[in-house]
């Protein structure tokens, strides 16, 4: 009996070969690809390519002795992770767009853009990226990741149900609302038209370091930019699941003021017409 061959791409479909599945990939990769870029993307975890039961929980919150007690630091999006949208986010994808959005991006419950689901407000969020081993947030890897993470001061979260997760350190994942800038199909093919696309597989198929999670890996999509757009969120489960919760257990400077929490500026009542971006969760 063959094998049948799905893709989270198409869902709807099955192929009998690889050689099938790689000829509609090559015919349609355009069109995936402006689809990506134009297509609202959830935060489900549906898998297509012959996953090994390794299903990874959400892990209660890390401790990392160089950050500053006092504040959550949530892991918003790590790298070298192949997630359930089959994108391999790589180093400095997120590089240009963090500087940007300092100031502009909240912290909120499930991607839910509305009143009420702001853990904290955009200025009381500060971006920033810091260099780990996947071992280091809770996942059994040596491999490098990049992550991008938020610093918030706890006095400056104002959700009560968020707090009361944080505080009681109940398993928490993190996920980001996101614009692809740039994206490249790499495919595990021999096929001589799909040689750009198979020199891009080899050079970054090592680089996953969830790959023995997959019995085959078929192709995936190397995404070298994106932007963040308006938030990121603390959510149950999503798309990359080594996203945890940070906390510090290094103390302020003596004399060094926590970030008060001040009331809702002005600017907080002005009516904004929002921008129709397409973006993924993840």
């Amino acid at each position: 009996m063959s094998e049948v061959i799905k893709a989270v791409e198409f869902p709807d479909r099955e192929f009998e070969s690889k050689q099938e599945l790689f000829r509609v990939l090559r015919e349609d990769a355009d069109k995936l690809i402006a689809e990506k870029k134009a297509t609202y993307k959830d935060v489900d975890g549906v898998q297509f390519k012959n996953t090994v039961d390794k299903s990874i929980m959400a892990t209660k919150g890390i401790v990392v002795d160089s950050f500053e007690s006092g504040y959550i630091y949530p892991v918003i999006n790590t790298t070298n992770y192949l997630d359930s949208h089959n994108d391999l986010h790589i180093k400095g994808i997120w590089n240009k767009t963090y500087k940007e959005q300092k100031g502009k991006v909240s912290y909120i419950v499930n991607h839910e853009l509305k009143i009420g689901s702001e853990i904290a407000y955009e200025r009381d969020v500060d971006i920033f990226l810091h260099d780990f081993t996947f071992d280091q947030l809770g996942y059994n890897s040596k491999e490098a990741t990049q992550a991008l993470m938020f610093k918030i001061a706890k006095n400056n979260i104002v959700h009560a149900a968020a707090k009361d997760r944080i505080d009681k350190d109940i398993p928490t994942q993190n996920s980001v609302r996101m614009i692809y800038v740039t994206i490249d199909l790499a495919m595990n093919s021999d096929d001589k038209d799909d040689a750009t696309y198979k020199k891009r597989y080899d050079k970054y198929v090592s680089k996953i370091a969830n790959r023995d999670d997959f019995e085959s890996i078929y192709h995936f999509w190397v995404i070298s930019e994106a932007k963040i757009h308006k938030e990121g969120s603390m959510v149950v489960a999503g798309s990359n699941d080594i996203t945890p919760m940070v906390f510090g257990s290094k103390e302020p400077p003596t004399g060094t003021p926590m970030t008060p929490k001040d009331e809702p500026s002005e600017d907080t009542h002005k009516i904004v017409k929002a921008l129709d971006f397409s973006y993924k969760h993840n």
